[in-house]
């Protein structure tokens, strides 16, 4: 089973330095969605911030498909790495197994919608 706490951390860290690709993007969004399902109270400020996050990733994802590069704002920046904390200081070890599930469950989703938007 893959580390998704690192996952997590250095799919966030390829972002913001612009090394990562596609499925990067798409790893990440998988990863935020499993934790604010698995562990962030619905009307918390915390899952606004994440679903925000996964707002923008698809936009990101959208810009990536048709140049090619990744470009995110400084506020973008910013944001990304605070979800980052929120899914890292609200995340247990309890559910480590259910949080891989929801995790490859999500990665399968967004791997074939966001792919069906280009093609």
């Amino acid at each position: 089973m893959i580390n998704i706490k690192q996952n997590l951390t250095s799919c966030c860290s390829d972002l913001c330095s612009g090394k990562g690709d596609g499925d990067r993007i798409i790893q990440l969004i998988a990863l935020f969605k499993a934790f604010h399902v698995l562990y962030v109270n619905v009307h918390s400020p915390e899952a606004r911030l994440i679903q925000h996050a996964i707002e923008n990733l698809k936009s990101v994802y959208s810009v990536f498909q048709s140049r090619d590069e990744i470009v995110l704002m400084p506020y973008e920046l910013r944001e990304l790495n605070a979800a980052r904390q929120a899914c890292l200081s609200k995340s247990g070890r309890r559910s480590a197994s259910v949080l891989h599930h929801l995790y490859a469950v999500y990665l399968e989703y967004y791997r074939r919608t966001l792919a069906g938007m280009t093609g």
